[in-house]
């Protein structure tokens, strides 16, 4: 004789431990989805945060932190043309911020965060 404990789960009369199984297998899976969202949460904790501003004299200010508070200060930057061709590179100061005369020419802004964290930034985004 069979006994449906959940659609997913048959146990015979004869299988004293199918509770227990199914049990242990949904903590396990329980533990596992924990895990799973612990891990991706420790992988965001230190996501990159950019952002330039048009200064409206021909200059732009760009900053830069991280979603866990941390200072962004050193962090590099570069200026490049859409070809790819570098017009300029520095690296954010104390205040996490870094000035650059915007280009006549299609540009982006790229802030290289390290561990494959880069923030791009197109020209024409920039207010």
């Amino acid at each position: 004789m069979q006994i449906a404990v959940n659609p997913l789960v048959v146990c015979s009369s004869t299988t004293i431990y199918c509770n227990y199984k199914q049990k242990r297998g949904l903590t396990l899976k329980k533990l596992i989805a924990f895990a799973s969202l612990l891990a991706a949460s420790s992988a965001f904790a230190h996501t990159p945060l950019f952002d330039c501003f048009d200064n409206g004299d021909g200059t732009a200010l760009c900053e830069g932190a991280f979603s866990d508070g941390g200072s962004a200060s050193g962090v590099g930057i570069r200026i490049e043309l859409a070809s790819g061709r570098v017009l300029a590179k520095g690296e954010l100061d104390e205040a996490s911020s870094y000035s650059f005369s915007i280009p006549e020419q299609e540009y982006q802004v790229v802030f290289e965060a390290g561990d494959g964290h880069e923030v791009v930034l197109l020209g024409d985004e920039i207010y």
